[in-house]
């Protein structure tokens, strides 16, 4: 029944496109995007459980991220309204000179709703409520400090520290979907996505690839006298899928179903805020599982949570949050991979689109094995900086 009313909705909105007069102004980009550069000072730590203290420094790091965004929009004489939106990465990657675009889709909207087509974060994500802060942000924190565990196995965490469908591998983030999103229904409304090929595009089961990822989120808007609540449950899923070598053989026997269950709250009052999220992972994913003995076989099967506090009078903000992930990490090791970060900070607005903040940030690894081969890494840093929205 949902395939046939998505298909409904998809021809109803080509046919509207067919028929619309030609009066409609025709788009034209608008350029905006935003800028960070964050300034730390630092203390790393790392051991092994077998021979103790392995490394300690302090450093002075530099991040720096930035995006230009191109969008556009146009109503036609019906009524419909096309947009499109184009994301790019400005900074090069480490170890590279290219460039990429961070989202890239088109909207078809009106009265019945939106649907989006293109490079995009999952309906899901958009509509999660996360942990409430000032300043540098999870991800921020998770960029800044090293990213593993010298000398221990594989460690798995969440990308962006998000606690939606798109945490895990980056599901979402970075592949060719279609979604919709309906109208508000009272204080309510909800969400449905698909991505044929995770992290790609075209056929999902043409190689090693994870593929067919489905979503649905439902959210509820509303102010309870003068409280604002906003909360979010959602449900998503998708298939690994082994490879095939070009002789016909199975080079990789890796296949499993991933399905997460993300809720989040955020509630406001009187310059206040504060919320947090939840999700539960269940994984039988083997990512980069090998045919021998399934060696290298490793799963997101676990949980992750945030939990946090904001406080905003006149330009200056302060807030603290809170994360915490336990996944399971190299299937050969009994245990979790724990990763931990506290995040205190406090930004002021020095005028349209130009933020400084200062925030304190502790961050903890953990790799899940307790042997010669497990290790931990803990780090602390103050973290300074611009933001800039244009």
């Amino acid at each position: 029944m949902k395939k046939i009313l998505a298909g409904t909705t998809a021809l109803i909105a080509v046919g509207t496109l067919a028929g619309a007069a030609q009066a409609a102004d025709p788009i034209k980009l608008s350029v905006g995007g935003m800028m960070n550069q964050w300034l730390t000072i630092g203390d790393v730590d790392s051991y092994t459980y077998a021979t103790g203290r392995v490394r300690e420094y302090g450093n002075v790091g530099l991040i720096s991220d930035t995006e230009v965004h191109f969008k556009g929009d146009t109503t036609l004489d019906n009524g419909l309204k096309v947009a499109v939106v184009i994301e790019l990465e400005a900074e090069r990657t480490d170890g590279s000179t290219a460039r990429n675009a961070d989202q890239q889709y088109v909207t078809l909207s009106g009265g019945w709703g939106q649907v989006r087509v293109g490079e995009m974060l999952n309906a899901a994500t958009i509509v999660h409520n996360q942990a409430p802060g000032a300043g540098a942000a999870f991800s921020d924190v998770a960029a800044v400090f090293p990213a593993s565990v010298p000398n221990g196995g594989s460690l798995q965490t969440l990308s962006s520290n998000v606690t939606t469908v798109d945490g895990i591998a980056d599901a979402g983030a970075g592949s060719v979907a279609i979604d919709y999103i309906s109208p508000m229904f009272g204080p309510f409304a909800f969400g449905i996505t698909y991505t044929p090929r995770v992290l790609g595009r075209g056929f999902a089961q043409e190689s090693n690839s994870l593929n067919d990822l489905l979503g649905a989120a439902f959210v509820y808007a509303d102010k309870w006298g003068p409280v604002a609540v906003n909360a979010d449950v959602a449900y998503a899923r998708f298939d690994y899928d082994h490879s095939i070598g070009a002789s016909g053989t199975v080079t990789n026997n890796a296949t499993g179903v991933v399905q997460a269950v993300p809720v989040g709250i955020k509630l406001g009052y009187a310059g206040f805020e504060v919320g947090g999220s939840y999700i539960r992972i269940m994984d039988s994913l083997k990512t980069g599982q090998g045919v021998a003995n399934n060696a290298a076989a490793g799963s997101y099967d676990g949980h992750a949570w945030d939990a946090g506090v904001a406080y905003t009078t006149g330009p200056w903000k302060f807030g603290y949050q809170y994360y915490s992930s336990s996944l399971t990490g190299d299937l050969t090791v009994k245990g979790k991979d724990q990763h931990n970060i506290h995040n205190a900070g406090g930004a002021y607005t020095m005028g349209p689109g130009v933020t400084v903040s200062a925030n304190a940030a502790y961050q903890k690894y953990r790799d899940e094995g307790n042997t010669v081969l497990g290790n931990k890494q803990e780090a602390f840093g103050l973290i300074t900086g611009l933001s800039l929205a244009f």
